[in-house]
């Protein structure tokens, strides 16, 4: 998912009862309230503090109407949300009842219609997407810090989550989440009882509604570090995966799912199988060719599952994003979040998922340091293993592994899902062969 520069936002600014569209003047006419902000399109907090700005008044960004393109970024975009004050009407900002709008110059010409439309639910949604979320949510956080902490900010809002700054003299961070990720406070918290000091400590958490109330982590972006925070971060983390394996247990009753290589061997099969979604036509965009391609490759990729589960490598905590971008060093110590994606699996995942997809500083020869920095924990603690081939056995497994999750376990869950189908055809065709080694069986 690519930035689109400057591009041009729309907001559908709403009252609480979704009755009257707040419009701005501009240039002798009524307008909906329109910034241009650099950044991908759920960046939320970015244009709701542009529009700020512009309209005097906080602005909650529920939904990305237009424009939410993941590969082919717009460079116009069109969003709904509501006023979070009652903003006083003046020469430049009026309310409109919905019944009764002008043309709207400069805007979609079909936004009327779709904003109408999201407020009948004709598009689907999440639960913040109700009027009255933001309320109940002021009300979880006064209850868990026995205080009113004031009007959060929002950082960003798309279907994947709703994440927020509580501003406290340590900043918290609230995120929301659909119900696929409903575990996520309680891997959070028995992560950071574990391993303190390694993840952000969780405040607060509601299953049912699954919010997470949490630390926000101090440091800076591994992105913005020297190599050697980054080898430092990739053996730490492979140290805490290894000491993981023995609490493999309570990582799965708290709330990990189990998607271990028996796992993915199965949804391997199902996915490519005779009848199944690829050769269904299910999996949106991809071709007849590229379907027929994958499906005679089924056998192949059951053998480099039973391959890679042969090298003794033990299943364990994968982070599922490992990214740069999710990883602060405070102090030298390397602190790793966003666990939405956790569960129990192969953990090589974790670092191909970081070193193979990622931007890496340095030299192909630096990069290869990198790696050796993630599995020289390995190797001393599994000696009998072959940790490098190992590796270079996941590499491939990885790619197959993100198309699986995401069809078997994320397609399911985010709205609405013609806009994210893109996400398998895109890790499938990724996919290199996988290693041939006939003797192995």
């Amino acid at each position: 998912m690519t930035a689109a520069p400057g591009a041009v936002c729309h907001a559908a600014v709403l009252d609480q009862a979704r009755t009257r569209l707040l419009l701005v003047r501009c240039g002798g006419q009524w307008a909906l309230p329109a910034v241009t902000v650099d950044g991908p399109w759920f960046e939320t907090g970015q244009v709701a503090e542009a529009l700020r700005a512009q309209t005097r008044t906080d602005v909650f960004l529920q939904r990305c109407l237009l424009g939410d393109d993941n590969l082919a970024p717009a460079p116009e975009r069109l969003y709904a949300g509501q006023a979070l004050d009652r903003p006083a009407e003046t020469a430049d900002r009026r309310w409109f009842d919905l019944t009764d709008l002008p043309s709207l110059p400069g805007a979609p010409s079909d936004a009327p219609r779709v904003v109408r439309a999201w407020i009948a639910g004709d598009l689907g949604g999440q639960d913040w997407e109700r009027p009255d979320w933001l309320d109940e949510v002021t009300a979880f956080l006064t209850a868990r810090l026995g205080h009113d902490p004031g009007r959060p900010r929002q950082l960003r809002t798309w279907p994947r989550s709703s994440v927020w700054r509580v501003r406290l003299p340590s900043p918290l961070i609230f995120k929301a989440s659909p119900a696929v990720f409903a575990d996520e406070g309680t891997v959070g918290d028995t992560l950071a009882r574990l391993f303190p000091g390694s993840f952000p400590a969780v405040l607060g958490h509601d299953p049912d509604h699954r919010w997470v109330l949490m630390e926000e982590l101090a440091g800076r972006p591994l992105t913005d570090c020297p190599l050697p925070q980054w080898q430092t971060a990739l053996e730490s983390f492979a140290a805490l995966q290894i000491e993981a394996v023995g609490l493999r247990d309570e990582l799965l009753r708290a709330g990990c799912p189990d998607l271990g290589i028996s796992r993915l061997r199965k949804w391997t099969a199902e996915l490519l199988g005779p009848a199944g979604p690829v050769d269904s036509g299910k999996v949106a965009g991809l071709s007849p060719g590229e379907a027929a391609a994958l499906m005679s490759r089924s056998g192949e990729f059951d053998r480099a599952w039973r391959r890679l589960a042969a090298f003794g490598v033990p299943e364990t905590l994968q982070h599922g994003d490992f990214r740069p971008g999710h990883i602060v060093v405070d102090r030298d110590t390397p602190r790793f979040f966003d666990l939405s994606d956790a569960a129990v699996s192969h953990p090589f995942f974790s670092a191909v998922t970081l070193l193979d997809f990622e931007p890496v500083p340095g030299t192909a020869q630096q990069a290869d340091d990198l790696r050796a920095s993630y599995l020289r924990p390995w190797a001393a603690a599994y000696p009998h293993a072959d940790v490098e081939a190992a590796f270079e056995a996941a590499r491939p497994l990885a790619v197959l592994h993100a198309a699986l999750v995401r069809w078997f376990r994320l397609l399911p869950a985010v709205t609405p899902r013609e806009k994210w189908e893109f996400m398998v055809p895109y890790w499938l065709r990724r996919l290199p062969n996988p290693p041939s080694h006939p003797s192995s069986g």
